[in-house]
């Protein structure tokens, strides 16, 4: 196996994704993930991952996201880093090299005895810019972690072995992808063409019944921790759109995909909403989905033929992977540059077919392709800086996007971590002039006025955050101290009875149910309020610190 194109390659990968630890830092939902969430913090055991939602630690519950495995893994970079970024990003870099090199060797394995890997489209996956998305954002690591065991998978099943140990190599590396993502679910395509690729009829059945027991057991699990089978997305935006507004987003985002892929030397927009997609043409939209189409139906004839099965099971596979952003079924997310990892994977031998013919009809004896290789260390240290601090994401979005409430809203989050509370208050107003009835600005507004003394003006804003946002469990709690601190204690329980019924699983909503109660004088209600809290969180010590209390008195 030709080993020397994938090991320099690799060198390169290193120098190109060092950007990462260099400049990144928490961005976007990075701290939400680690802050306050027991399970990554190793306050309760490491088997509740498999319990629950991937955000039911945050107040806004359930996003019908079940990643067991992302959880752990930064369960384990908070052992070692506690909340340092750089370690967060060193575990991103070191998935993204597991990946390109277990796809090196999967190609090279695949092509041997047929000619070169396809080290081109595997560079171009290695190292484009537009990826920052996946590899320098700390939480966009899922991206990763729902390729990393399909691909371990699909490199072994390019040996031929008995039945059983093809059926549970298929049904673990299945397993594992879906339960880092659930875009991981492609791999159940993925793995019985591998088997029935290297060794045959009676390998494709067995892998076949390995993918059917991992697909069970993962929906059985998912349905044990989150009540349904399927993933859903719990706060889909287009949910409730008609189809056809539907289609003409998703080809939107596929447009924005497609141009965010052909110029590297442009800083990707992070986001991208409904506003900016809808301001895309429709016949541009509809030209995409398309052309979609057409690649996803040209793979299955080569597929079919088996005039050029690789390469047609190639194009499907990178097609599908695709598919779900054109919002057939509405998805939780409209578009990110993440969304490119999976069909860029999937895609290479595609995209290296092209890229030789280009080389060989074009430039046959220039080094191009080491000049662009190059060229993408600098383009991907330029993107990183997007990646650098929560501030600096947002701001990169407000460029795309200036009349965007929820970009505001989050800079104004941004602000206030970086101790700028001023910046923060004109970035939440001018959210809420935007959008007046958009609850979060209200939200933080009133939780800015109450921290700072101002509980009048705490009140009023906290009381127009429910009235816009009666499902906005945060503003329902913010509302609940204002109370407290005004003295008005029934209010208060009403104001967290309402918070923890939208978020049971928040402990500190129930600590201060808690706090509520005792200051009513309701003692037994006060010790229930808490020890649900304790159990959420048995080591958070606000909590532990008012069960004392309670029991002491």
């Amino acid at each position: 196996m030709p080993q020397s194109p994938l090991i320099r390659l690799l060198i390169l990968t290193c120098l190109v994704w060092s950007a990462g630890l260099l400049r990144g830092g928490f961005a976007l939902d990075d701290l939400e993930a680690l802050r306050g969430n027991p399970v990554v913090q190793g306050d309760v055991s490491w088997h509740v991952a498999f319990q629950q939602d991937y955000w039911a630690h945050q107040p806004a519950g359930s996003a019908g996201h079940f990643r067991p495995l992302a959880t752990l893994s930064l369960r384990w970079d908070h052992r070692l880093w506690g909340l340092e970024p750089w370690g967060y990003h060193l575990t991103n870099l070191l998935l993204h090299l597991c990946v390109v090199a277990l796809a090196g060797s999967f190609l090279a394995g695949l092509e041997r005895g047929r000619g070169a890997a396809a080290w081109l489209g595997l560079g171009v996956f290695a190292l484009h810019p537009a990826l920052c998305d996946s590899v320098v954002w700390i939480s966009g690591r899922t991206s990763m972690l729902s390729a990393l065991p399909g691909l371990l998978g699909a490199t072994w099943l390019l040996r031929p072995g008995p039945s059983w140990r093809t059926a549970g190599i298929a049904g673990l590396a299945l397993a594992g992808s879906i339960l880092g993502k659930e875009d991981g679910v492609l791999f159940a395509l993925i793995l019985p063409l591998v088997a029935a690729h290297s060794g045959g009829r009676r390998s494709t059945v067995a892998a076949g019944l390995g993918v059917l027991v991992a697909l069970v057991g993962c929906a059985w699990l998912r349905y044990l921790a989150m009540g349904q089978w399927m993933p859903a997305a719990t706060h889909a935006p287009l949910a409730g759109v008609p189809l056809p507004e539907r289609l003409h987003l998703g080809g939107s985002a596929l447009w924005r995909l497609l141009t965010t892929f052909l110029t590297p030397f442009r800083p990707a927009t992070p986001q991208a909403g409904i506003e900016a997609l809808a301001a895309t043409p429709s016949l541009l939209a509809g030209v995409m989905l398309v052309a979609l189409a057409g690649s996803c139906a040209a793979g299955l004839r080569a597929l079919l033929r088996s005039r050029k099965p690789v390469l047609g099971a190639s194009l499907v596979l990178s097609s599908l992977a695709l598919l779900v952003h054109a919002q057939l079924i509405p998805s939780g997310e409209l578009f990110g540059p993440r969304f490119l990892y999976l069909p860029l994977l999937l895609g290479v031998i595609p995209m290296d077919r092209s890229l030789r013919a280009i080389h060989t009809r074009c430039a046959p004896h220039t080094p191009w392709p080491w000049v662009l290789a190059l060229a993408a260390v600098p383009l991907v240290w330029l993107q990183a800086e997007t990646y650098a601090s929560r501030r600096l994401y947002w701001e990169a979005v407000l460029e795309d996007q200036p009349g965007s409430p929820q970009a505001w809203n989050a800079l104004g989050n941004a602000a206030l971590e970086e101790e700028q509370p001023w910046r923060a208050q004109r970035a939440w107003e001018r959210a809420t002039e935007l959008a007046p009835d958009y609850s979060r600005p209200w939200t933080n507004l009133g939780g800015l006025a109450l921290k700072e003394g101002r509980l009048e003006e705490a009140l009023e804003h906290l009381q127009r955050a429910t009235e816009v946002g009666a499902d906005n469990p945060v503003a329902w709690a913010n509302l609940g101290n204002a109370l407290l601190r005004k003295g008005d204690p029934r209010a208060a329980i009403v104001a967290y009875d309402r918070a923890t019924t939208l978020a049971p699983s928040v402990p500190a909503l129930w600590r201060g149910m808690a706090r509520a109660r005792e200051a009513a004088g309701q003692r037994k209600a006060a010790q229930d309020a808490i020890g649900k809290a304790l159990v959420l969180n048995p080591r958070d010590r606000l909590v532990r610190d008012l069960a004392r209390r309670l029991e002491g008195k």
